[in-house]
């Protein structure tokens, strides 16, 4: 017998009556697990509305319910494991701003995917852990190159994004929308920097909720190493998206609340990320994230 894990949000769904009929879901909760050798998550799609409100919007939404079942045959390695559950000690155990540990969490898969010591990765993240808490990868994160080229890009999706969330947007976002749209790239980097702090108008456990579902989900980084660094740079650009969404409604009568929020993160995991070729997937990572 192995543990399967269960999130509050999950048990607390599968409690109650179905009654969402979204396209996410179409009238049945969109329930799943994984099964390895070693342990059982059991999780939800995100993309259903019902699913992504109970995700982001309970601060308990990750408490593990733990029950014993039979174990599957696919294995998880230790590896995975370990660097797994790094990336989410490095997430919740920290104050830090979330650009901040998302640049901790790049650093530390660089580090130890080249590491096959399971005791050598503890030990990484428990250094990383140090360095997130006295502000040493703070002053780091300054020092990367910015590529503000990529963010260009990554700016031409936003209307798609935002019109694609389903939000009826009022006069003033509707009208920033166009501008940053049509505007000249001096203008866009401009905005980029008054919004730097539009992360802030959005509660905390919401962000961590948002980083600890594909962590959980699809044991981020994952279980292909090869692809660790290209699933870290996803992680980024979905940031990067939402962190432009919610900049289009800090400044509205609006604002950010609850509801908004849940619709523009559903957009984000539902976009299509453009392809980079850029050989450095972390450096442009990392400059979304400055």
């Amino acid at each position: 017998m192995i543990s399967c894990y269960t999130p509050d949000f999950v048990k607390v769904l599968s409690e109650n009556a179905w009654t969402c009929s979204c396209a996410g879901c179409n009238g049945v909760f969109p329930k799943r697990e994984v099964k390895w050798d070693s342990q059982v998550r059991e999780s939800a799609s995100i993309l259903c509305n019902t699913v992504a409100s109970a995700v982001l919007n309970s601060p308990t939404s990750f408490q593990l319910h733990t029950s014993e079942v039979q174990a599957g045959d696919s294995v998880l390695s230790e590896k995975t494991q370990l660097v797994n559950q790094g990336c989410i000690n490095l997430l919740v155990g920290s104050a830090a701003k979330i650009s901040i540990t998302l640049f901790a969490i790049g650093a530390f898969l660089s580090k130890a995917k080249t590491l096959t010591s399971l005791d050598e990765i503890a030990a990484l993240q428990n250094e990383f852990v140090t360095l997130l808490d006295d502000g040493t990868l703070a002053m780091s994160a300054k020092e990367l190159p910015v590529i503000d080229s990529f963010k260009l890009d990554m700016m031409n999706g936003l209307s798609a994004l935002v019109l694609g969330s389903g939000i009826e947007l009022d006069i003033s976002a509707m009208l920033k929308l166009n501008e940053v749209e049509v505007f000249s790239s001096e203008y866009k980097l401009n905005w980029l920097q008054e919004i730097s702090d539009c992360e802030s108008e959005v509660e905390y456990s919401q962000w961590l909720n948002y980083f600890l579902y594909p962590m959980f989900d699809s044991v981020f980084p994952g279980t292909d190493e090869s692809m660790w660094e290209q699933n870290f740079l996803e992680l980024c650009q979905r940031h990067f998206m939402l962190k432009l969404a919610l900049g289009l409604f800090s400044d509205t009568e609006s604002g950010i609340d609850k509801e908004t929020f849940t619709a523009l993160a559903m957009a984000t995991w539902s976009y299509d990320l453009p392809t980079v070729s850029h050989a450095e997937k972390s450096l442009i990572a990392f400059s979304l994230l400055n």
